[in-house]
């Protein structure tokens, strides 16, 4: 029950948003967060698999990038499926970056602070 409430509530975003690249970027960003916050199952289940599998669509890139491939567009195809990917990679990383910001903010001080001194040591 908990997974189809969850599910429901992701499809009507889905169905107001209507934009493949922002849900699946924003479902990325979201479950970046589940994954970095370690809620328990019954959440996981909630907002990770109902909510964000309702919202994001796999299936609305392929079907996009078939359609360009079908109207042989298939450099643009190619520019869809890598930006839907790289999109999601980032997205699904700041997501854990703000999970990790709203469990421990002194925690994610600190892990700033060592980012910056590696990076300033390189250069």
């Amino acid at each position: 029950m908990v997974l189809a409430i969850g599910a429901i509530a992701g499809s009507l975003l889905r169905w107001q948003i209507d934009n493949n690249l922002l849900v699946n970027a924003l479902g990325c960003l979201v479950l970046g967060m589940i994954f970095s916050l370690r809620y328990r199952k019954d959440s996981y289940l909630l907002i990770g698999i109902g909510f964000c599998g309702g919202l994001t669509t796999f299936s609305g890139v392929i079907s996009d990038s078939l359609g360009l491939i079908s109207n042989q567009e298939i450099i643009n195809a190619i520019k869809l499926i890598t930006i839907s990917l790289i999109t999601g990679l980032i997205s699904m990383a700041l997501g854990f970056v703000i999970g990790l910001f709203i469990r421990s903010p002194k925690r994610f001080q600190l892990l700033l602070l060592d980012l910056y001194h590696q990076v300033r040591q390189r250069f």
